[in-house]
């Protein structure tokens, strides 16, 4: 008795978007991961590769800040822009932006007498604008 043979069958458009997902995630594009989860209904799978991307974030910020307060300028530049670029649209997004208004103090402090009366005045300032932050320690003081 012949066997019935079944077409394959074509992946949903959800499944479709699920797979793409997963290949940007593998490839640590979190910027895609991100916009292709928020267009297919949830899901353990999706939302544990939200999770990853806003893990990898949380990492990078706080990679940073590191850099940061070890005047590592240049990397913690490099990490903030690639959360900015990855994360639009995301908490992490906001969080980086106050990451390059304290890469940019950092900057122009280097330039400023530490003992003058504007330093202090600027850190000051700083540390109001990025309270609430993890870049506000840095300018705490």
């Amino acid at each position: 008795r012949p066997v019935a043979r079944t077409a394959p069958q074509k992946p949903t458009p959800a499944k479709r978007l699920q797979e793409q997902a997963g290949d940007a995630a593998r490839k640590g594009d979190w910027g895609p991961v991100l916009r292709l989860t928020d267009e297919v209904c949830g899901g353990p799978r999706l939302d544990a590769l939200r999770r990853q991307a806003h893990a990898w974030a949380q990492g990078e910020l706080e990679a940073a800040v590191l850099a940061l307060s070890e005047e590592r300028y240049e990397e913690a530049l490099a990490a903030v822009k690639l959360v900015l670029m990855k994360m639009q649209g995301e908490p992490e997004a906001i969080d980086a932006e106050s990451g390059l208004v304290a890469i940019r103090t950092m900057l122009e402090l280097r330039f400023l007498n530490a003992e003058g009366p504007v330093a202090p005045v600027v850190r000051q300032n700083t540390y109001e604008e990025l309270r609430g932050t993890r870049w506000a320690a840095l300018f705490s003081s």
